[in-house]
């Protein structure tokens, strides 16, 4: 005989998976900092033939430096023609060097909680 039954109501049976009972101990973390994040983490994405590069924090030089597309990179071996930013009007300089792809991020999106670039170029994706 269910739960149902038992009470004498049917209209209980479909809601008693639904009910929840609260953790005897509630989750904390203890001694734990809260993660910081900064430029040098990098996120990667593709949509559409681009490649997205969300950096998770604002470069003190103004200069976003991506080690993942550097020039001779496994990982990014075409070319890159464009670097835009989401949110900017205009595409932006950059350099593309053996170390890294260095990209001048604009000054009208410093205190940005992150900043996502979209780059182009045959044989990235």
């Amino acid at each position: 005989m269910d739960g149902a039954q038992r009470r004498g109501h049917p209209w209980h049976a479909p809601l008693a998976p639904l009910r929840r009972r609260p953790h005897p101990r509630p989750r904390r973390c203890r001694g734990r900092q809260p993660m910081a994040f900064g430029a040098q983490d990098i996120r990667y994405t593709t949509k559409d033939g681009a490649l997205y590069a969300i950096a998770l924090g604002w470069p003190e030089s103004g200069v976003l430096r991506l080690t993942a597309l550097a020039q001779d990179s496994a990982l990014a071996p075409g070319a890159i023609e464009r670097v835009e930013a989401l949110g900017a009007a205009q595409p932006l300089s950059f350099s593309r060097t053996a170390k890294a792809l260095e990209v001048r991020v604009p000054e009208g999106l410093a205190g940005s909680a992150a900043i996502a670039l979209k780059i182009q170029g045959q044989g990235l994706v």
